[in-house]
Parts: C-alpha cells; structure tokens; sequence
C-alpha cells in the first residue's frame, strides 16, 4: 500500500489496484463497503463485505478468492451472526454446506443442509425435526437478500435429481416425487418433476397426485378433500414436440375437468360459481379462466 492509498483512506476515497488491496465506500457515511484483494486484476485472496447501514459496522460476507473464483470457506452473517457457511474449491460448491436459522440465539441452528458428497439436501424445523431430504446433483449458494437491513443470509439452492420427500412437523408425509435437473444457471429454476408426485393433508390423507413429463403434467390429475373423497380431477394432454427448452414448460393443455362435493357427487353449475366465489352473471370465458387459474396455483 503505497502513500497515496493511504490518503485516499483517510478522506474515504476509493482504493482501486490491479495488485493488492482494494476499498470501496459509502461516501455519504464515509463507511468501509468492500474490501477485497486482486492478482493480475482477479480477484485474489481475502474479500470482504460490510454492513453500512446499521450503526454497528460489521462484515456481512467473509469469503476468499484464488485467481478470480472462489476457493476455500465463505460465510454470511446477519447482525454479527453466522447465517450460512460452504466451501468452494476452484469455484465450485464442495463439501457440506449449511444455512442456520435467524433465531438470535449466539449458538447457530441448522436451517438447511446439503451435503455434495452425499448428494443429500435436507431441510429442518427450528426443534430438529426432519422437514426435507431430497437427493440432489449439487447447490448454488450465493449471497440471498434479506427482509430487513440486518445482512444477507447465505442462498443454498438445491439441484434436485432423484427422489424428494417432505413432511409435516407432526412427522406425516407432505410430499413425495422424483425430479430432474434442469439445464439452466438460473438459481431459480434448477430441477423439475418428473413421474408421478403425490402430497398429502397433514391428516394422512391425499391431497393431490398426478403425473409429469420434466415440467408438464399430463394425464389425469386429481385433488382430494382432508376426508378422502375426491374434490376435483382435471385431465392433461401429452405434450407434444420439445417440452423442455432450458427456460419454462410449454402451457399444458387441459381436456376436461370434474368438481366434485365432499359427498363425491359431481357438482353443478351454479355450484362451481359458487365454490369460485363467482356471480351467475359472470362470462363464463372468466369463469374459466379463474378456475383454471386455481388449479394451477395448487399445482
């Protein structure tokens, strides 16, 4: 660090360096935001990301670089408090990677956990019990954005490939299918379903099942109420063509629809408006479109 980095330092001017340290600020709070170090212009050993905006300063993202990638142990924080840790080799997420509940507590406790070796990701309560284990082809664990100004909580976004199985803190089967991976680097779109999936009431009892071609159902889909009986069944097409395009599914084609009364007898008319909080003066392409709408959203 030369002289005038360290003028630049004391006025809270930007330090930029294709070799050495680097510092960014927040000029109006003359507050530390960034500090990080560059080899050849790459990043390249420690980095540093501070929260400014509380009135304590502290590190939000701790994390260590070689030649422009990740590589070794990067934690988030959240108030001075772990929030999720991983480790990267090269670039990559290895290892076991871990996301803690925001509980306040000086002691972190277990949120979310993928281990790559295992190719296990599980998700927990804040008492330990057992919400998720999916088996999965890795994770992307990156900066997620918080809530409130108190940091970020480290993302840990499972690839999903093989079975999922989720339950209900009293111990009952949520949900159970397999899945696949998706061929995209969105964070937000790795896995689909495939095969059949079924989830269920906390009772026991099936909610709802059907089957999927990677991302669109197909075939008949049906929904039950918490007694058992079957409330509504809607029947799919087979996709046609390329389902899969790397982005989302093509819109499924819906054949024919069923509702049906606790009692199992079929509904009436009137008695679908009714249940979608509809008027009989409604058009009934609304109609349609609202129902359809509905079953997507429990889909």
């Amino acid at each position: 660090m030369g002289i005038f980095d360290s003028r630049k330092r004391k006025r809270s001017i930007d330090i930029k360096n294709n070799f050495g340290v680097n510092e960014e600020y927040i000029h109006w709070s003359k507050k530390l935001r960034r500090k990080y170090f560059k080899r050849y212009g790459k990043l390249h050993g420690e980095y540093y990301e501070y929260n400014c905006f509380d009135k304590n300063h502290w590190i939000e993202i701790q994390s260590v670089y070689s030649k422009g990638k990740k590589h070794g142990i990067t934690k988030y924080f959240w108030d001075k408090q772990i929030s999720a840790e991983g480790v990267f080799n090269n670039g990559q997420e290895t290892g076991v990677i871990k996301k803690y509940f925001r509980n306040g507590s000086l002691h972190p406790v277990i949120e979310e956990l993928a281990d790559l070796d295992k190719g296990i990701y599980e998700v927990f309560s804040l008492d330990g019990k057992i919400l998720e284990r999916s088996e999965i082809d890795g994770v992307k664990f990156t900066k997620g954005s918080s809530s409130s100004s108190q940091g970020y909580s480290g993302g840990v976004h499972p690839i999903r490939s093989g079975l999922s199985e989720k339950w209900f803190e009293n111990g009952n089967l949520k949900e159970k299918g397999y899945w696949g991976k998706n061929n995209t680097s969105s964070i937000y779109n790795l896995s689909h379903r495939k095969g059949k999936h079924t989830q269920f009431h906390e009772n026991g009892n099936i909610l709802k099942e059907g089957d999927w071609i990677d991302k669109v159902p197909y075939g008949t889909h049906k929904f039950f109420y918490p007694n058992g009986n079957i409330e509504f069944e809607v029947e799919y097409d087979t996709p046609k063509g390329n389902i899969y395009d790397g982005s989302f599914p093509e819109k499924e084609n819906i054949i024919e629809e069923k509702w049906h009364n606790e009692d199992g007898s079929l509904m009436s008319p009137d008695q679908i408006i009714e249940k979608g909080g509809l008027t009989l003066e409604v058009n009934l392409n609304h109609l349609v479109w609202i129902l359809v709408g509905q079953i997507n959203h429990l889909i």
